[in-house]
């Protein structure tokens, strides 16, 4: 009888442990995991949500579903779209706890500030911040695997991170009207790139990498004070349009006569005495040996095409 009370005990008391070692079950607040919803009232707080154009249901709607630009699919927040909305002040640390979100949409507004914790925010797609205030980009958006998409045009950003371009995801990029001065030297190791966008910065040499670029399709680097090209763009062999609009060139590098995709460049605003050689080349690779006719070219109306 007393060994079968020990074991008994001791049965017991393996069940209790084992069930300490559980971890606790997560605890849920207005249908979402509660650090989610702690991370959407850091949000409201942090950018003035009682001074938001429009707030309805945040903080008080039982179901987060419904509060405006917040979409939760399976019980977590995969999507925020609070565009135009008089945002001001910057994004909490706490947006990393929204580990399910996919696109977060916060152009047009008077954001200031991203932090550097939405590097771990890890299923991040699709960042839309363009019209803010930002003078700068964290760092650690480098660690977005998955971010195929980031349009920050319209902000006050003078550098951009090097570790962006590190990845082998982003397809498309939109830096417009900015004051981006310099380029990081490794831009070119997003080789799956397709589209890049840098209209009306302050650039004046592009890095040697841009020949790196394998899959680029669309460059717009129009409004800027660029006076040479790198040699190397010509192995850009998907490029079909390119935008080189009121800058500073002279010439163009000769490798561009080996642009066979190109349909569509823009050179007006420029210093060339005439049609560039290596474009004159091109068309008339590509009428000869393709058949498809010239590439589309705008050139100022005071040079007209030979």
């Amino acid at each position: 009888m007393k060994y079968g009370f020990i074991c008994a005990a001791a049965v017991c008391a393996v069940f209790f442990i084992g069930c300490g070692d559980k971890e606790p079950a997560e605890t849920y607040r207005f249908n979402i995991p509660e650090e989610e919803y702690n991370a959407l009232r850091d949000i409201y707080d942090s950018t003035d949500g009682s001074h938001w154009a429009a707030n309805e249901n945040w903080l008080d709607a039982e179901d987060c579903g419904t509060w405006r630009g917040v979409t939760v699919v399976d019980g977590s927040v995969v999507k925020i779209e609070l565009d135009e909305n008089n945002l001001t002040g910057g994004l909490p640390e706490s947006v990393a706890n929204l580990k399910n979100l996919r696109e977060l949409d916060f152009r047009n507004n008077k954001l200031t500030s991203l932090p550097n914790a939405l590097g771990l925010a890890e299923n991040l797609r699709e960042i839309n911040v363009s019209h803010n205030e930002l003078a700068e980009l964290p760092e650690s958006l480098g660690k977005l695997k998955n971010l195929t998409r980031l349009y920050a045009s319209e902000n006050k950003l003078t550098a951009l991170p090097p570790s962006l371009f590190d990845s082998d995801k982003i397809r498309e990029l939109d830096f417009c009207d900015n004051q981006i001065e310099v380029l990081p030297d490794n831009v070119g190791a997003a080789v799956n790139l397709e589209t890049l966008k840098l209209r009306n910065n302050k650039l004046t040499v592009l890095p040697d990498s841009f020949g790196d670029f394998a899959e680029l399709r669309v460059l717009i680097l129009a409004g800027n004070k660029i006076k040479t090209l790198p040699v190397g763009l010509g192995k850009c062999q998907n490029l079909w349009r390119i935008n080189l609009g009121d800058n500073d060139l002279t010439a163009l590098p000769t490798d561009f006569e080996d642009l066979w995709g190109l349909r569509e460049i823009n050179i007006k605003g420029n210093k060339f005495t005439g049609v560039p050689e290596p474009l004159l080349k091109l068309n008339s690779k590509i009428k000869k040996e393709d058949k498809r006719g010239p590439a589309v070219i705008f050139f100022d109306p005071k040079e007209p095409p030979k």
